[in-house]
């Protein structure tokens, strides 16, 4: 969406398929009833600096 706005907007980009297989994984150990420890993941993600920014 970020394309067709102007000013260009500043965006943070996150690996969007990454974080669905991981739900998925977790909403599936879920429904079977198997124990899921407390976890947590740290996700990269980078910045697109576009016209807002500068």
């Amino acid at each position: 969406m970020s394309k067709w706005i102007y000013p260009a907007l500043t965006v943070i980009s996150q690996p969007i398929k990454y974080i669905g297989v991981e739900a998925t994984a977790t909403l599936l150990k879920l429904i079977n009833r198997k124990e899921i420890p407390e976890q947590h993941k740290i996700i990269k993600v980078s910045l697109r600096e576009r016209e807002t920014t500068k």
